[in-house]
């Protein structure tokens, strides 16, 4: 038997029947997510909920400003065809190795509502492997100059950077890592700071600019940088901070999804009828093997055998190589085989007779004058008096009765 069934129908037939303790699960499932979500359970209680603390306002909000910029610069110590003794080249990007004295890097930090709580100049070495760019697999930082400040609003610090040595130190990186590997050295400038929310929370930050220190014959390039940051604190509610957590929101939508399906599981066992919807599966089920007919008249006499489900009678009729007949004016189904019909009626109540073996058959009636049982009114056809009651007839049902062994009274 093929299952043509749609899962729709399957999934109302099992509400109908079982919608009660389907409901009953899933509003235990929405009771115990709400508990979650308003009593902070597993998560902080969300804003919602009477036990979050909510506060009289928002707090302040705070807008904090953090800067900072490395500036290169280049004195011109010979005459050249290009450049003249005593020109300062500032922050030009390329410099002349030679002819020149060494870059002076200047790095300045600055602050609003936050301290600078420290400042470096370093060179920092990288090798990673040639030909991808992929994360390197050696770092060496040498610190240049550095200074720590108590919380200052404006900081300076100014180095000299090595042109020379750096470039010894790249060579010599380069022939032990051999052409696998790539060196770089980089003139970076690091500045760290601090601020607080309305409420003395406290917060840190760190900014990094600065660029790698490249070579060539006569010219190298060193880049200058800048960077500026404001970071926000405060502006929100405590109690609402919590409410966006990520528990929170799937312990509500799961909350949410359970208390609908509660409320459909309850309707549908109230008022779908999982008669109805067996039936209707049945059909579906069971529809390759059956003809719909609107009219059927048994011919002779036959036999009527009742069946107990329309599985039965579809197994029945395979196994004697019939159709089953469903009879749809009177909702019956049935196959006739050997003058024998066997029959499924969905609605019939037991022992009520097959509408279908009885389809268009009609008792005769008997044409029977109608008997006036109440006395005439007025006088006989004589012109005489009504007679009146002797009890003679009760006499005679009394009489009757003792004849046939019935006795009445004392």
């Amino acid at each position: 038997m093929t299952e043509s069934a749609a899962p729709l129908l399957r999934l109302k037939h099992a509400l109908a029947r079982d919608g009660a303790a389907v409901a009953a699960v899933l509003l235990v499932g929405c009771l115990l997510a709400s508990a979650v979500v308003l009593t902070g359970m597993v998560t902080p209680a969300s804003s919602y909920s009477p036990l979050a603390e909510t506060p009289e306002g928002p707090s302040e909000r705070l807008v904090h400003v953090t800067a900072l910029q490395q500036d290169v610069a280049v004195e011109v110590t010979e005459d050249s065809e290009a450049y003249t003794a005593g020109d300062r080249l500032e922050n030009q990007g390329t410099y002349p190795i030679s002819g020149a004295t060494d870059p002076t890097v200047t790095t300045t930090a600055a602050a609003e509502d936050a301290g600078i709580t420290s400042v470096e100049i370093a060179v920092v070495y990288e090798a990673a492997p040639s030909g991808s760019p992929t994360e390197p697999f050696w770092t060496d930082t040498v610190v240049l100059d550095s200074e720590t400040y108590d919380g200052a609003a404006e900081a300076s610090l100014e180095t000299t950077v090595d042109v020379e040595s750096v470039t010894e130190r790249r060579a010599a990186l380069r022939e032990e890592f051999g052409p696998e590997a790539t060196v770089s050295a980089s003139v970076v400038s690091t500045a760290t700071y601090g601020y607080e929310s309305a409420e003395g929370e406290r917060f840190g930050e760190t900014l990094a600019v600065g660029g790698p220190l490249t070579l060539g014959e006569s010219l190298y390039q060193l880049p200058h940088e800048s960077t500026r940051q404001t970071p926000t604190t405060g502006g929100e509610s405590p109690g609402t901070a919590s409410s966006g957590s990520l528990l929170n929101i799937v312990f509500g939508l799961f909350s949410a999804t359970t208390g609908i399906g509660a409320v459909g599981a309850a309707a549908a066992w109230l008022f779908v009828d999982p008669g109805r919807t067996s039936r209707e599966l049945d059909r579906r089920r069971y529809e390759d093997w059956v003809t719909a007919v609107e009219s059927f008249t048994p011919q002779g006499n036959i036999n009527t055998v009742t069946v107990s489900s329309l599985g039965d009678l579809v197994d029945l009729a395979i196994d004697t190589r019939h159709r089953v007949i469903y009879h749809k004016p009177v909702d019956e189904y049935f196959v006739i085989a050997d003058d024998i019909m066997y029959i499924y009626a969905p609605d019939r109540e037991a022992g009520e007779p097959s509408a279908t073996a009885n389809f268009g058959m009609e008792i005769p009636q008997a044409d029977v004058p109608p008997v006036n049982f109440d006395p005439p009114a007025g006088p006989t056809p004589d012109g005489g008096p009504v007679p009146e009651e002797d009890g003679g007839d009760d006499e005679r049902s009394a009489e009757r009765s003792d004849q046939d062994g019935f006795h009445f009274g004392g």
